[in-house]
């Protein structure tokens, strides 16, 4: 269960790497659309690289956010299933002890 949890918090982990490199490159469209510009560049160009950077941006946190909510709330379930489960094996061991000892 834990191993599968991992895959999880692999995607809440790389996500916003994801977004960080998608939003750079819209960065880099932008502004090479300034710098190869000879006037003032119309609004509507800058906009394509802008729109893509704040797409990736909001992509990379509807992963994130749900994929780390999602693996913290299990991992809890998860440690929690195993302190029951070795409470309710330390009380069948000593169950077991006091019926060897009679």
């Amino acid at each position: 269960i834990e191993h599968r949890l991992s895959h999880l918090a692999l995607i809440g982990t790389i996500a916003p790497m994801v977004e960080l490199l998608g939003t750079v490159d819209g960065m880099v469209v932008s502004f090479t659309v300034i710098a190869e510009s000879t006037s003032t560049p119309k609004p509507s160009e800058l906009a394509t690289g802008i729109s893509m950077a704040l797409v990736t941006t909001l992509v990379g946190l509807v992963i994130a956010i749900p994929a780390l909510l999602v693996f913290n709330i299990q991992k809890n379930r998860v440690g929690r299933f195993m302190f029951e489960t070795g409470l309710f094996a330390e009380n069948l061991i000593n169950q077991f002890s006091k019926l060897v000892k009679r």
